[in-house]
């Protein structure tokens, strides 16, 4: 049989795993950035420590020690609790008024990294034609939570090729659950929340689409010409993730101009389409269509990156909806039209119990979703994959925000609550996530991955990350891909 076909078979019918388990998988990320955040008011970590506090615990927990996921989770918070019993916390240097002013003023125009980082520029008013007194500030628990998912992705993308990376973590095949599944739609989720950005100041540039399209079309061509190996049933044919990418936006624009006009907010969007949409599933033949038909035309060979658009558009809204209660100092700001006194003090308490809320609310509506016997599919994106997506990553990032407001309250400490390597992840996502793939490429064209041995396997994944974070490392000044 052809290595080809072999690969195929490797890739197919996995029946997944449940959602508490993954959600135990991912508690190893929080419980490894608690560790982190209790070491670092205690210790100066180099950046090669801090990598490895941060990494290693979810490497493992995805390859060798996969089926000691709670042990793992134990280890970290034991470790956790020794530390915070035998070494006092030093005290915080006193914070001049300047730093604290820094801390809490109001950037509005400078150099938005993905709605998570700026570069130091004095603030100056915003349009006349947006929100004007809406302040924007540094969300440090925002940067960490987007990074962890792109390591995650980054680690995902490569790892699901080997024998050591567990078959159950893999993408399903048609329903289930599955610690990759959620891959793509956080990343599309973690896309709205920092876009919420361009909503807030009125200023998003749809020519920023255009790479995307590009990036579409190279990899179309790249993958066609080189006989890569891929698994039809993903997105379809010729579609992949990065026209998902580049058509968000374009179906965002109507949308955000009823927003903008009326008090209509994208979450309600989000549920009257994806609630449209479960229904044409269940009720009309195109559940049937996307699963079953044979692919003879140019619609049907790209049935599921068509279909699961609207799924993909449904959790962009949700995350915008999450942006725009996080992005801005009061949590309130963009929903209040007519503001006229501008928002100084930090509200993150307020915004922790608005993210909670919604963390059940979400968490709810997909167990009512499971309860009418609605099955996840992350090829078709349904509502229940909608759902789950959307509850995980708001818990995800109410658990960040949770562990910022605990150990980086004070504005000294704010300094170190993003970890360096988490913030150069961070800079250049876009740029990492495409060297990643071109990585992931050459390897699979190199050596036929799924019979790698344990030790080998390893070690080509071990490097591949490393080589990433030191890209990632060294160029956490500039901006490798500018959209």
């Amino acid at each position: 049989m052809d290595y080809n076909q072999v690969k195929d078979q490797f890739m197919s019918d996995n029946a997944g795993e449940a959602v508490k388990t993954i959600n135990n998988l991912s508690f190893i990320a929080i419980n490894s950035f608690i560790l982190y955040s209790i070491l670092i008011k205690r210790f100066k970590l180099p950046i090669i420590t801090s990598s490895l506090v941060l990494f290693t615990g979810i490497f493992l927990a995805t390859t060798l020690l996969n089926n000691w996921i709670t042990t793992l989770n134990v280890i970290l918070l034991a470790t956790t609790s020794i530390i915070t019993l035998i070494f006092p916390v030093k005290l915080p240097q006193k914070s001049s008024k300047s730093s604290s002013h820094r801390h809490t003023n109001s950037v509005t125009t400078g150099d938005f990294d993905n709605g998570t980082s700026w570069k130091s520029q004095p603030p100056s008013p915003l349009p006349q034609h947006s929100q004007d007194n809406i302040q924007l500030s540094l969300k440090s628990y925002i940067t960490n939570y987007r990074s962890y998912l792109l390591y995650l992705t980054l680690l995902s993308i490569l790892a699901v090729d080997f024998p050591i990376f567990p078959r159950k973590l893999a993408k399903t095949e048609s329903f289930g659950t599955s610690f990759m599944d959620l891959g793509v739609g956080s990343f599309t989720f973690a896309l709205g929340v920092v876009d919420a950005k361009y909503h807030i100041l009125k200023s998003y540039n749809m020519r920023k689409v255009l790479p995307l399209i590009a990036l579409a079309i190279i990899r179309l061509i790249a993958v066609s010409l080189s006989d890569y190996p891929q698994h039809s049933s993903e997105y379809g044919t010729h579609w992949n993730f990065f026209c998902t990418l580049a058509m968000l936006p374009l179906l965002t624009k109507p949308l955000t101009i009823i927003n903008q006009h009326t008090d209509i907010q994208f979450s309600w969007m989000a549920v009257l389409i994806g609630g449209s949409f479960q229904v044409l599933l269940s009720c009309t033949s195109l559940q049937e269509w996307t699963l079953h038909a044979p692919r003879d035309d140019v619609l049907s060979h790209n049935k599921e990156g068509i279909v699961s658009m609207v799924g993909y558009l449904c959790i962009y809204l949700f995350g915008l909806d999450i942006g725009l209660y996080s992005l801005p100092q009061d949590p309130y700001a963009y929903f209040r039209k007519r503001l006229t006194k501008k928002v100084a003090k930090d509200k993150r308490d307020k915004l922790l119990i608005i993210l909670a809320s919604f963390s059940i609310l979400y968490w709810s509506l997909y167990g009512g979703a499971r309860f009418f016997n609605l099955e996840v599919s992350r090829r078709m994106a349904n509502l229940p994959y909608i759902l789950w997506t959307v509850a995980f990553n708001t818990s995800f990032l109410t658990l960040f925000l949770l562990i910022d407001l605990v150990n980086f309250k004070t504005p000294s400490r704010q300094a170190v609550a993003v970890p360096g390597i988490l913030q150069a992840i961070n800079n250049n996502g876009l740029a990492l996530f495409l060297i990643a793939n071109v990585f992931t490429g050459i390897i699979n064209l190199s050596i036929e991955t799924i019979y790698s041995s344990t030790i080998t396997s390893t070690m080509i994944l071990a490097v591949y990350l490393s080589t990433l974070l030191y890209v990632a490392w060294v160029s956490r000044s500039s901006r490798l891909l500018r959209l």
